[in-house]
């Protein structure tokens, strides 16, 4: 892969996120698509651009009775962090969305519970570019880390559970570009 130009000014570079999370358990799924690689043994799967090594094209496939489902998260809470992580040649991204559920409903405590030890793929969506970012891909899920929930003494304090999402990749969390389906697969 040659090397490419990069840069330039954007109007309106904003960030924060969309308050909608997908999430779905890895084993939802008959087919987990990836972004192509930088070397294999199949040309169809190297990436011929920067582009190509970050955007999944295709739709995943879920199995039958399987699909997205939706977390809803206080405005302007919800984050994505991604730093490089290893040692010089071995080196991976980690990836990190955190957000925050507003309320101690039994619904929201059982989801932190129910999704503690869960392999997930999490879709989070920039407000900026309305880019749709992907922790977790086919060989190593994202999973929920940091669960916190917290009632404050204050009356006017918190009363919410943070969440925070992480995968290791390739590279920085990838830019989702088929369905979001949130309808069970027949």
């Amino acid at each position: 892969m040659n090397l490419e130009d990069l840069g330039g000014e954007s109007a309106e570079p904003i960030g924060g996120l969309a308050t909608k999370v997908w999430y779905a358990k890895k084993s939802d799924f008959a087919v987990i698509v990836d972004t192509k690689k930088m070397e294999d043994e199949d040309p169809d799967n190297v990436a011929a651009s920067f582009e190509q090594l970050m955007e999944i094209e295709a739709n995943h496939e879920f199995k039958t009775t399987k699909c997205f489902k939706t977390i809803d998260f206080v405005q302007e809470t919800g984050e994505v962090k991604t730093k490089s992580i290893g040692t010089k040649r071995n080196k991976l991204f980690e990836n990190e969305v955190t957000i925050e559920v507003a309320g101690s409903k039994s619904q929201n405590l059982g989801f932190m519970r129910a999704i503690k030890n869960d392999d997930l793929i999490v879709l989070v969506e920039e407000v900026g570019t309305g880019n749709i970012r992907q922790l977790g891909w086919s060989k190593y899920g994202a999973s929920a880390e940091n669960l916190e929930h917290e009632i404050a003494a204050a009356l006017e304090g918190k009363n919410s559970a943070k969440i925070t999402f992480k995968d290791k990749n390739l590279g920085p969390a990838s830019i989702y570009k088929g369905e979001i389906q949130v309808v069970p697969a027949p």
